[in-house]
């Protein structure tokens, strides 16, 4: 504890220089910049026909909705259209990093810091995820991932975690395998594991779990982490309980579902290499 309350301070003091020397941030409490902003769609574009395609998500029925030829694209946010030219005749969802900072109330906060926090950078899905890991006592690699901010906020919604995936299988491969709820796996078919917030409330795990929320207008550029009882999101200087009212909180009364799941929680080894050591930390629960 003593060694994350020293970095904590570093990182801190670090945060708050760069903080203060960059015109234009906002320092009032915004919690999530984004979070009432209307949905952006996923696009492909076919480079058989040099056409582009939009689908967004339906709360209704959990999906996406059919694919519609768009005529005009200037509606569409050009980094999207850009990175939907690079990958052609794949499916592009926007970044995850919605920015944010604020204080939790009191009786939702925990005395657990976390340790990398965002402000008004886009690096959530990094800095939710290290943060966590490093509470879990993976120190060295916590900090290696949290130097990737920048790379991992400049990938598209599937890129990044396909990157993050296989960055696992070797940062911290005790854990590196993932079971992942909200999506169909081939090893299952059709099978589609879900994991509810009920379930992040009432059964705790020691296993870092990456999270992808999806809001009622079907946006879901946000991630944060849970372990143990605890949530740690990178807009919040303390984890916060695992509760309904720290979601709410987050994203600001919003409605809010889990789209997506990452539980990091099984050893893997590369062929021929055999990993040593093995993830037995206790759940400590606040």
């Amino acid at each position: 504890m003593d060694k994350m309350k020293s970095l904590l301070h570093r990182k801190r003091k670090r945060t708050r220089t760069i903080f203060s020397t960059q015109k234009g941030r906002n320092r009032r409490t915004t919690k999530h910049l984004n979070a009432a902003r209307q949905t952006e769609p996923r696009l492909k574009y076919d480079s058989n026909t040099n056409r582009f395609y939009t689908s967004t998500y339906d709360k209704e029925t959990k999906r996406y909705s059919r694919c519609i030829v768009q005529r005009s694209i200037e509606w569409i946010n050009p980094e999207l259209v850009q990175k939907a030219r690079e990958e052609p005749n794949e499916w592009i969802g926007p970044p995850i990093g919605d920015a944010g900072n604020g204080v939790a109330p009191a009786n939702i906060r925990t005395d657990t810091p976390v340790l990398y926090q965002q402000h008004n950078n886009p690096f959530c899905f990094t800095y939710s995820f290290a943060s966590a890991l490093f509470y879990c006592g993976f120190v060295e690699q916590a900090q290696i991932l949290s130097s990737q901010a920048t790379i991992f906020a400049k990938l598209h919604h599937d890129a990044a975690i396909k990157e993050l995936l296989h960055f696992m299988l070797n940062l911290a491969p005790t854990i590196g395998r993932p079971t992942i709820y909200g999506r169909r796996v081939k090893s299952h078919g059709t099978f589609r594991r879900i994991l509810s917030w009920d379930d992040v409330y009432t059964t705790p795990a020691p296993y870092p779990t990456l999270i992808i929320p999806v809001l009622s207008n079907g946006r879901m550029s946000h991630a944060l982490t849970v372990v143990d009882n605890l949530i740690f999101d990178s807009i919040s200087p303390q984890a916060l309980k695992a509760c309904e009212e720290s979601v709410k909180w987050i994203f600001n009364d919003n409605d809010v579902d889990i789209y997506e799941a990452f539980r990091f929680c099984t050893k893997c080894s590369p062929r021929g290499v055999k990993v040593e050591g093995t993830y037995r930390r206790q759940m400590q629960l606040a």
